[in-house]
């Protein structure tokens, strides 16, 4: 069967998943939690500062003194602070990535810092993964065990069957899609990951990740790693 000439999500479907604008739907309840608890946390300061910053700039007017000058710089600093804060989650789609998750420890992987193309094509690359007779990606994942939930291992070989199937279908397609080349190049790295899986026999998955930044404390608490 032709694999299809473009990687377009509004033009893929694979029923049996949920998606959101082109990312697996569990994005969308992600997106949701990590605004929700952005605006809780940084909104009610955010505001304030901004409230002060006016204030001061008021007063600074008034009475051009370097007291409220130092009071504007403190207000106008603490704004910006919590601005970004709210910004970088607002944000949270451009650090939204798929990444495999391994039962034990593999080395000398490169996929952890990447997935970003893999997240905004997943619609797409389960569509062309069930033309070509794959298992989806979204098979594989995206339980969450630092969630609490319970993370269903796969065998490595079935992913790598499915990866390998998708990097050489992009190979041979003219994709209309802007993420081709970079989508071809994360796959690639999942696939090597994969097949080191597959050789040690290391169970894995798919997680779905929200965020850029990790920390020791993240991996204590997993039962898996992506490393």
């Amino acid at each position: 069967m032709e694999p299809p000439s473009t990687l377009s999500p509004a033009e893929s479907s694979v029923p049996r998943f949920e998606y959101f604008r082109g990312y697996p739907g569990r994005f969308r309840r992600e997106r949701r939690k990590n605004i929700g608890c952005s605006l809780s946390w940084n909104g009610p300061f955010f505001v304030a500062a901004l409230v002060g910053s006016i204030c001061t700039i008021y007063a600074a007017v008034e009475f051009h003194g370097w007291k409220e000058a130092v009071q504007l710089t403190v207000f106008l600093g603490l704004t910006a602070f919590f601005g970004f804060g709210l910004w970088i989650t607002l944000r949270v789609a451009s650090q939204t990535t798929i990444v495999p998750y391994f039962q034990k420890a593999l080395g000398d992987i490169d996929t952890f810092a990447q997935g970003h193309a893999v997240a905004r094509s997943c619609q797409a690359l389960d569509a062309l993964a069930d033309q070509l007779g794959l298992t989806p990606l979204s098979a594989f994942g995206f339980n969450d065990d630092l969630a609490g939930e319970t993370v269903v291992w796969h065998p490595p070989a079935q992913g790598l069957a499915t990866v390998a199937g998708l990097v050489a279908s992009l190979k041979t397609t003219e994709s209309l899609s802007p993420d081709r080349d970079l989508l071809i190049k994360e796959l690639s790295n999942i696939e090597h990951a994969l097949q080191k899986a597959t050789d040690a026999n290391v169970p894995f998955c798919l997680l779905l990740r929200t965020a850029d930044v990790t920390s020791a404390i993240e991996w204590e608490r997993r039962q898996g790693t992506c490393f």
